[in-house]
């Protein structure tokens, strides 16, 4: 059994090697930006300089919605396997992402000129009445409310 004392360490240094690797990305980009010149940016914000714009209207965008995508696709794993006490469930194993992909085909068959919104939202669609539709089985099967 780990002991709660090393997953707590184990987690301060992930978080902190998260933090690290976050802060180097704002460095990452066509347009070279130092470290020191990221700090300098993230301190004085609503300064017009280039640099401190790139910063602050894409990089930092571009993290923020990184980061929120990797925690929801935790949580999202999280929840499927406790759910299912199938610690190897994914949405692959449940036929989600086939509900999306069967979603996406009718929205390509039946609006061939549809925009890039409305095949996203018919995926959408595909994928949870696919989840509706298994927890109706599910349900049905075993009696689960």
């Amino acid at each position: 059994m780990v002991s709660t004392k090393r997953v707590a360490l184990l987690a301060v240094v992930l978080i902190a090697v998260l933090g690290a690797l976050a802060l180097f990305s704002l460095t990452v980009g066509m347009r070279a930006i130092t470290l020191s010149g990221v700090l300098h940016a993230l301190r004085s914000a609503g300064s017009q300089e280039p640099s401190d714009l790139v910063v602050w209207t894409l990089r930092l965008p571009r993290l923020l919605a990184a980061l929120v995508c990797g925690v929801s696709f935790a949580v999202a794993g999280a929840l499927m396997q406790g759910v299912t006490n199938n610690p190897l469930a994914s949405p692959s194993i449940l036929g989600i992402n086939a509900g999306a992909s069967f979603g996406l085909a009718l929205a390509m068959i039946f609006l061939p000129a549809a925009s890039l919104q409305v095949t996203i939202v018919s995926a959408f669609f595909g994928a949870a009445l696919a989840t509706a539709f298994i927890l109706v089985l599910a349900s049905l099967k075993h009696g689960l409310t």
